[in-house]
């Protein structure tokens, strides 16, 4: 699900590129609404990205590939000549989505259409003042509620913003969330979830995490407490009991939240328990760098 719109810029973020990887699953459609509604926002460009897999394709030119078809499950040849087809058409038919996607935000998008590596083609499309959305699942994935493999890679390795789209409705009711653990890596968490918070007209909640270095855990509520001086929009400033990923999942169950916003150094996002709590969270999940 793509997160709620809104109608006023960002005063945190300048108007740049809205990056969007699409391919055929149901996932990267959500990506594409929840970017179109981005792009409105901030009256920024929306590029979306159409990458043809070359491992596929090379794939496709060994005499011994079969595919499994997805009704039928049973075997057959992958031919080079039919997957170009394929890809093709998959390209018209991912343009036109962006197209009208497009056209009910009153946006300007593009599409563009590469060949290699997923992972690699974005990186090289992307700069630190894009903002790249993602489906959390892929085409190839299994369901079920896991990060997907290029999701997880672009993730920690994109130079800008990253935002996971949500996997159900966010109530009217409830915040945006934002996660601070070391003073060094809060601040463009904290601007950014603040400016989200205005957009959707939400509270805010800022989520403590509790710091082994007494003197950093000092130093971050003293800062903390003069950012949130100001009370628009609301805010109000939780502890959590531990720093494993599983507190967090078990506040969110308590309190929902409309977004989770988290800093690509937070501890949480390290390893594969990082990489298991992004694929766990239900609502949208912003990744500031």
């Amino acid at each position: 699900m793509t997160d709620p719109a809104g109608t006023q810029p960002l005063p945190s973020a300048e108007a740049g590129r809205i990056l969007v990887l699409l391919d055929a699953s149901h996932a990267s459609q959500a990506a594409l609404e929840a970017a179109a509604t981005l792009a409105a926002t901030l009256q920024g460009e929306l590029q979306a990205i159409f990458v043809e897999e070359a491992d596929l394709l090379r794939s496709a030119a060994y005499p011994f590939t079969r595919e499994i078809g997805s009704l039928s499950g049973q075997p057959r040849p992958l031919e080079t000549g039919l997957l170009e087809t394929r890809l093709r058409r998959r390209a018209a038919h991912l343009r036109r989505a962006a197209e009208q996607a497009a056209a009910r935000a009153r946006i300007h998008c593009s599409l563009e259409v590469r060949r290699g590596s997923v992972r690699r083609e974005v990186l090289a499309l992307t700069t630190p003042g894009d903002f790249l959305v993602l489906g959390k699942i892929g085409w190839s994935a299994a369901t079920g509620s896991r990060l997907g493999s290029t999701a997880r890679s672009l993730v920690h390795e994109a130079p800008g913003r990253v935002h996971l789209t949500g996997t159900r409705p966010t109530r009217p009711d409830s915040p945006v969330l934002v996660v601070v653990d070391a003073p060094e890596t809060a601040h463009e968490a904290l601007v950014f979830a603040r400016a989200r918070a205005r957009q959707q007209r939400r509270p805010l909640t800022v989520l403590l995490v509790p710091l082994d270095d007494p003197d950093a855990a000092r130093e971050r509520d003293r800062a903390l407490s003069e950012w949130v001086a100001t009370d628009d929009p609301p805010v109000r400033v939780r502890s959590l009991r531990s720093s494993a990923p599983r507190e967090l999942l078990r506040t969110l169950e308590r309190q929902p939240a409309a977004e989770v916003v988290l800093g690509r150094r937070s501890p949480l996002l390290a390893g594969p328990q990082g990489d298991a709590l992004l694929g766990a969270l239900e609502p949208p999940v912003t990744i500031t760098p």
